[in-house]
């Protein structure tokens, strides 16, 4: 009989039928085998060929097998038994893989998952190759996914391994919006700011440096003064993300203006006065509006001029707008004159008591002025020509006292503007 080999075969491999030969050409050879050990599946005897069977090994250890051979020789009616061979069958034990997972929950690295891989049972040492084409027994700087691995023992023997899941949480991202509410009647703003928050692992923990937090929400707070404030949001991870809000808020104030004359101002505004107009708002004003009150169109700017051309009482409007919507109105009234000012009197009583001796107009901003009294006839009584008019004591040119009654007055002149001016008006004289 032809020398046997030992065989080593991988668990839950199946074999193909092992034929026993010799090299006699005459006769007929049978053989008979024996099998010490029957716990991976070969029978515990038989005769003939090693019959085809699954390696079944389900202990921890390889199985070995001792396979006694015997052949029978028969020629001629003349039988003669051979001597026994021996060989092995080792039945490897199943390679079991198990791995121990660290899942990619790093915060700053999102490839901090590894596998570590334990290999038992087979022969000898092992090699590996990866679904991601590693071949190392071990896996790290892993991020999300599936991954498995095929082992090969040095006997060819291969396992799969299950499929390993790495996870990794999605990353922490805080989205921030804001709105400015403003207060426009009281000069008051705030800004409201709402936080979102996206992945991470809840629940998060919520810490604004400043502001009013909201009570019920602690994504919501309120912020009334300038500066910079910070919201740090940590997850059940200990990932965190810090956002910082600059607030700077435009400035509410009040509207308010002033006024300057050019040339004389001794009779008050006049039609003559260009009129300059200065903003004196507080705050952060964007834009300045003024109406004058006479109908003439605004003016827009912070320094502005304006001329009446009619004497009399008007209401300057300044509308002052602020940012975020926001307006403040001032008005106050201004008196134009024409330029001079002439009073009539209309009695005097010239009886030498020292009140109201005579009669003269009073007047202001004029360059010469002439008065003249006439009776109701028509006859002139008196006339003076003097910028100081002394006025009239009620005597006649030929020093008798005039008779109580009516008198007319008739005032000429011209204006410091040299503007001409007639003036006439009735008076009683009464002594």
């Amino acid at each position: 009989m032809d020398a046997l080999q030992d065989l080593v075969l991988c668990n839950n491999e199946t074999t193909s039928i092992i034929e026993f030969v010799t090299s006699n050409s005459d006769g007929n050879t049978t053989y008979s085998w024996v099998n010490d050990n029957t716990s991976f599946g070969l029978p515990s005897s038989g005769n003939g060929d090693l019959p085809a069977f699954t390696a079944n090994n389900l202990s921890t250890v390889t199985s070995t097998a001792l396979i006694s051979v015997t052949p029978t020789y028969e020629n001629n009616g003349v039988v003669c038994i051979g001597t026994s061979q021996t060989f092995t069958i080792n039945a490897l034990s199943e390679i079991q893989l198990s791995g121990t997972i660290n899942d990619a929950i790093d915060c700053d690295n999102s490839n901090s998952g590894s596998i570590d891989l334990t290999v038992s049972g087979g022969s000898g040492t092992y090699e590996y190759l990866w679904s991601n084409n590693s071949i190392n027994e071990d896996l790290i700087n892993l991020t999300s996914g599936d991954y498995s691995v095929a082992v090969t023992d040095s006997e060819g023997c291969v396992a799969l391994s299950e499929t390993f899941t790495i996870f990794r949480q999605e990353d922490l991202i805080v989205n921030l919006s804001t709105e400015i509410v403003p207060f426009c009647e009281n000069n008051f703003v705030t800004q409201e700011n709402r936080i979102t928050i996206f992945g991470g692992l809840g629940p998060y923990t919520v810490n604004w440096s400043g502001g009013s937090v909201s009570i019920n929400d602690n994504t919501f707070m309120t912020a009334y003064e300038n500066g910079t404030y910070n919201v740090l949001v940590t997850d059940q991870y200990g990932c965190q993300v810090n956002t910082e809000i600059i607030i700077d808020f435009d400035e509410l104030g009040e509207a308010s203006s002033d006024y300057f004359s050019s040339g004389n101002v001794d009779c008050g505004i006049s039609i003559f006065n260009e009129l300059e107009f200065v903003n004196t708002s507080s705050g952060d004003y964007i834009n300045v509006i003024w109406d004058f009150g006479d109908g003439i169109s605004e003016a827009i700017g912070e320094v502005v001029t304006h001329q009446y051309l009619n004497s009399g009482t008007y209401v300057v409007t300044q509308t002052v707008e602020y940012s975020y919507g926001c307006f403040d109105v001032y008005s106050y009234e201004i008196n134009v004159t024409d330029g001079y000012d002439i009073v009539l009197p209309n009695a005097f009583s010239p009886n030498n008591d020292g009140v109201n001796d005579t009669i003269r107009p009073v007047y202001v901003c004029v360059n010469d002025i002439e008065m003249s009294i006439y009776d109701t006839l028509g006859s002139k009584l008196y006339y003076e020509n003097n910028s100081q008019l002394q006025g009239w004591d009620g005597n006649l040119k030929d020093g008798e006292n005039a008779e109580n009654g009516n008198y007319l007055i008739l005032v000429q002149g011209t204006t410091i503007y040299n503007e001409e001016f007639t003036l006439r008006g009735v008076f009683v004289l009464l002594r």
